[in-house]
């Protein structure tokens, strides 16, 4: 069975990303689609970065846009927690995944209320030698799941709330 450390990191060239993950470079280039954009890399976005990446390698989500706005539901969907930067990029990837992919969204956020992410706490000193299926056990990650009439209306609710919070953060 793979460690966390080690579907990090086949996450992370399957999708072409730094070997390292970038979490301590200055600057931080991503894109969403064609839009591209450079982002100071400050120790809150680092580390919720860092959380975010092991969701991927948990759900198997990839960083194309529809990826990200799954992960992005799954992760609301299984609750933020303290994570003010997380707040702010899920909410906006929610309210983007509403509009390009809904039934892909809702899907995930309803997979994500099965489930606990990262989010909350202090992540524990052996994380990246877990055994990621153990993990992916503790949390209660699994397989997509069709999607009820509560888990329709949070999503709703959550999609209005992004609204607001998009809104103010895209030009």
């Amino acid at each position: 069975m793979p460690t966390v450390r080690h579907a990090r990191a086949a996450f992370f060239q399957a999708e072409s990303l730094p070997a390292d993950g970038g979490y301590h470079d200055e600057w931080f280039d991503a894109a969403f689609g064609p839009v591209r954009y450079r982002i100071r890399n400050f120790d809150l976005r680092a580390d919720a970065l860092f959380r975010h990446d092991i969701h991927h390698a948990l759900t198997g989500y990839r960083t194309d846009w529809l990826g990200e706005v799954q992960v992005n539901a799954w992760e609301l969907g299984a609750g933020i927690g303290t994570q003010a930067w997380a707040w702010v990029i899920m909410l906006v990837g929610v309210f983007l995944g509403a509009l390009l992919a809904p039934t892909e969204s809702l899907a995930a956020f309803a997979r994500g209320r099965r489930s606990r992410n990262l989010y909350a706490g202090r992540l524990p000193d052996d994380l990246l030698e877990r055994d990621l299926d153990e993990l992916a056990g503790e949390l209660g990650v699994t397989g997509p799941e069709d999607p009820s009439l509560a888990d329709a209306a949070r999503f709703v609710a959550a999609t209005l709330g992004s609204a607001v919070v998009a809104g103010a953060l895209l030009p």
